[in-house]
């Protein structure tokens, strides 16, 4: 039976049958998004990952600073050893005065101080750190590792304006 024909004989079963179809096309409405509901979790999703991107890159940041200053502790701290350990290395004829750390730019240098400074190794602050006070030299006297002097050295990471101290109070080198 067609429609206009059921429409005719029973306007009753008609409406019936009308309702049934928009009955199930709500149905199957019902098991899918709306664009609504697609566009609010797509925003919902980017704004967790754009925070949790920016947190990420801050502790990466800030974990290069740690690292860069504990690099330096330990340079400070070799230093410190082979002064009073007397450690010439292979110079035969050093006139030994100790070991120093010299700083310039973003490297700084362990030397061996004989009657020339002799360069052992540079190391070099890892990108967006850098020294913001530094002496000139550190130096660490044979026999007693001792620097006569207190000394800081101030690092900084630039893009989340952290700081880290580390100080050498004679021979004495904490963070």
């Amino acid at each position: 039976m067609n429609c206009q024909r059921l429409q005719a004989v029973c306007p009753a079963a008609h409406q019936a049958s009308a309702v049934i179809i928009v009955l199930v096309l709500m149905e199957a409405n019902k098991r899918a998004f709306t664009l609504l509901e697609l566009l609010v979790s797509i925003a919902v999703i980017l704004l967790f990952s754009a925070l949790t991107l920016a947190y990420y890159n801050r502790q990466t940041a800030a974990k290069k600073l740690v690292e860069d200053a504990d690099n330096l502790v330990d340079v400070l701290e070799l230093a410190k050893k082979k002064a009073i350990s007397g450690d010439i290395g292979s110079e035969e004829s050093c006139d030994f005065k100790g070991y120093s750390v010299t700083f310039s730019g973003t490297t700084y240098t362990l030397k061996l101080m004989c009657t020339a400074a002799i360069p052992i190794q540079s190391y070099t602050l890892t990108e967006r750190v850098s020294f913001l006070s530094v002496p000139a030299a550190i130096n660490f006297l044979p026999l007693t590792g001792s620097n006569n002097t207190s000394q800081t050295i101030t690092l900084s990471e630039s893009s989340n304006s952290k700081t880290m101290t580390v100080t050498v109070d004679h021979g004495n080198i904490s963070r």
